[in-house]
């Protein structure tokens, strides 16, 4: 009896593996790689991206509708809500044959498109990079939300970003905003050749922050762990530093400058923007 059920379950085993890997039974929908298309207009204020368990690569391009192309399992729905056009994307859940089967998502959108996009990942990897730094992505609200993984962004205009992690990595390069801000539950944040003001929040990890050109109030505050910010030469904001348990150091000549075991305080230049930088538990450093 043991045998035959051993028997019985090596034959569906063996039948699975020869529909799920050769094309010829794609019709069978064993293997699913999905197109599918969206046009563009003038309506069209919101595009919302919605994707659990896929690496995820935005891609700006020289066209009038947004395309998916999806390489792996699972299903992919693209929907028309109003103004808004939803793109849904689930990757197939973990089992005993799929373990090691790599899906990739690629979703080509308008360059020229300005308006509003929402990203919602659930684990996994998110990349969105505009044509070049001389031609950046120019949006009017950026919103991301992102459970666990890895996003970069880079070469993208925008007059709000919103973004919040529970944990990963996140990466921005090239990018300005009136207001940007990253909130990260864990893990690290990385932003360099940033423009604007940023609001950035680290519950327990590492921040480094060089800005380019600071045009607004800003702040960068860690429960636990280690600020690095770094400031243009001509930057005029009025700091105000704190830590609770550690140190904050600055390589600024700053005016009325009040220094004791856990704040600094001072201006630089005209202290036009308000600049408030807190650590519970770490370290601070400007420069």
């Amino acid at each position: 009896m043991i045998k035959r059920i051993l028997v019985i379950f090596l034959v569906i085993t063996g039948v699975y593996l020869i529909f799920s890997n050769f094309p010829v039974f794609n019709w069978l929908g064993f293997n699913t790689a999905n197109n599918q298309s969206a046009k563009i207009t003038g309506k069209i204020d919101s595009i919302e991206v919605q994707t659990t368990s896929v690496p995820t690569t935005i891609i700006p391009e020289d066209r009038d509708d947004l395309t998916v192309d999806y390489d792996g399992k699972g299903t992919v729905n693209i929907d028309q809500d109003g103004d808004t056009i939803k793109v849904d994307v689930k990757g197939p859940k973990f089992n005993f044959f799929s373990f090691n089967r790599k899906a990739d998502l690629k979703i080509f959108i308008p360059e020229d498109y300005n308006r509003n996009m929402e990203l919602k990942v659930g684990s996994g990897t998110l990349e969105f990079s505009g044509p070049s730094k001389e031609n950046p992505m120019e949006l009017d609200e950026l919103g991301i939300n992102i459970s666990s993984g890895k996003i970069e962004l880079s070469h993208i205009t925008a007059n709000e970003i919103d973004h919040k992690g529970s944990s990963g990595s996140v990466k921005v390069d090239a990018v300005q905003a009136n207001t940007g801000s990253f909130d990260l539950s864990s893990g690290k944040l990385n932003i360099t050749h940033y423009s604007g003001a940023v609001d950035a929040e680290v519950s327990s990890g590492e921040m480094n922050i060089q800005i380019d050109e600071l045009t607004g109030n800003s702040s960068a505050k860690a429960s636990s762990g280690r600020i690095n910010l770094d400031l243009p030469d001509d930057a005029s904001f009025t700091l105000k530093g704190k830590t609770s348990s550690g140190t904050i150091s600055s390589e600024f000549d700053l005016k009325d400058e009040q220094i004791s075991k856990n704040r600094l305080e001072g201006k630089h230049g005209t202290g036009k923007y308000e600049l408030d930088i807190k650590v519970s538990s770490g370290n601070i450093r400007l420069h």
